[in-house]
């Protein structure tokens, strides 16, 4: 190959660029959200948890079950039953009840997400 090397054309994104886009997550999740099926999802429950680790540890470079485990490791316990939940489903392990218990706490769940990544300012 020859010729100017890509990142001396297309520098890669500052921190300051990829935490825009991380804290963007949550504006689209409001905005999904408001369409049926949306929120309360597996998707969402992991990819806050993907949001919110990639803040904290500065790595956008994530899968949403790392992120889930990760979150079990950092917020209070009374977090932990949606997000294995979300974990199961994404491992196709998923249990009876876990699609009511993730409908049923997703709302609890993002408010204290979105408290914390909202108080998390760099």
């Amino acid at each position: 190959m020859h010729g100017t090397s890509p990142s001396n054309i297309v520098r890669p994104p500052g921190w300051h660029e990829l935490e825009g886009v991380l804290r963007r997550e949550l504006i689209d999740e409001a905005d999904e959200g408001g369409r049926s099926g949306g929120a309360a999802s597996p998707y969402w429950t992991l990819q806050l948890c993907r949001v919110l680790a990639s803040l904290e540890t500065r790595d956008v470079v994530r899968s949403k079950l790392d992120s889930g485990v990760w979150a079990l490791g950092r917020l209070p316990r009374e977090t932990h039953p949606i997000i294995k939940a979300a974990m199961r489903y994404y491992s196709r392990s998923s249990r009876d009840g876990d699609e009511q218990l993730i409908e049923r706490t997703y709302g609890d769940f993002y408010a204290a997400v979105r408290t914390l990544i909202e108080s998390r300012r760099d």
